[in-house]
């Protein structure tokens, strides 16, 4: 995708008030480091992934002239209506962890679906999308992201390339570093319960464990991070904003939801699993890029 700089940071919720930018810029992020490493056992990220979900085609400028796809917010842009998307809250809180480590962790994103509102311009998968984000809209250096290049278009099967590609030497992670999935509040319990699974599957094939091992030390540990709850510990605004969407009709639908998913994955009954079968295919191939 080509890139297009824009001159103003969005200035919404998702981002401190501009005059509080360089006045609390270090305590903010401090908060926000602090956070990261009460879950991480005091122990720094090796990686970051970003789980991807999605994106609409928004004007970059006043006049319109030039547009580029981006994550969304829990309103639906163009209708306003309270969809709980909430792809945005993603984004922007990686770009927090980022600075919160000064630029010092290696992020990831995932997804290889178009997104869902794609028009005729065919934006590219949404890795690359949340990357060109990151990018563009954030500041974050496109060298300090690299992008899951998966058939997946599951949860679990991003999953297990996220675990295997951190594990691989070449990647570069100093081992015993645990491995951050951001991802929305409503989504980390199914993340975790994900996570359960394929460890679980992966020692039920003894074929496979010698492979593992040969990685870097067997898989990284695995620290799930809500976005909502990085945003609130930078920005007070958001933790009000984030409030009344849990009162929303469709954000206790989506917990729900989740819940119905959470339970079907230990009783084994959930259906959508190919995914966690590609433990070879991962091995053996080259996963993740830099554009």
């Amino acid at each position: 995708m080509s890139e297009t700089t824009i001159t103003q940071p969005r200035l919404d919720v998702y981002s401190p008030p501009l005059e509080e930018l360089d006045a609390t810029r270090d305590e903010r992020l401090a908060t926000v480091r602090r956070l990261i490493l009460a879950r991480t056992e005091s122990k720094a990220p090796g990686l970051v992934v970003m789980l991807s979900a999605f994106a609409n085609r928004e004007p970059l400028d006043e006049g319109n002239d030039t547009f580029a796809y981006r994550s969304l917010p829990y309103e639906d842009p163009p209708t306003g209506q309270k969809t709980l998307l909430g792809s945005r809250a993603r984004v922007a809180a990686t770009s927090a962890t980022h600075k919160a480590f000064e630029g010092g962790l290696k992020l990831m994103t995932t997804g290889s679906q178009e997104p869902e509102y794609a028009a005729q311009d065919r934006p590219g998968p949404m890795r690359e999308i949340m990357a060109d984000e990151l990018v563009r809209d954030w500041g974050i250096p496109r060298e300090s992201i690299q992008q899951l290049e998966s058939p997946a278009s599951s949860t679990v099967g991003e999953l297990l390339g996220a675990l295997i590609t951190a594990a691989k030497p070449e990647t570069g992670l100093n081992q015993g570093s645990p491995l951050v999935v951001v991802s929305n509040e409503y989504h980390t319990p199914r993340i975790e319960a994900f996570n359960k699974l394929i460890r679980r599957h992966i020692e039920q094939q003894p074929e496979q464990l010698p492979n593992i091992h040969r990685l870097s030390g067997g898989f990284p540990k695995l620290v799930t991070v809500a976005a909502e709850d990085v945003l609130s510990a930078r920005n007070p605004a958001f933790d009000e904003h984030f409030n009344d969407v849990k009162t929303w009709p469709t954000y206790q639908a989506r917990e729900a939801s989740e819940a119905e998913g959470i339970a079907a994955i230990n009783e084994g009954t959930y259906t959508n699993l190919g995914d966690i079968n590609d433990i070879e295919s991962w091995l053996n191939q080259r996963s993740t890029t830099n554009r």
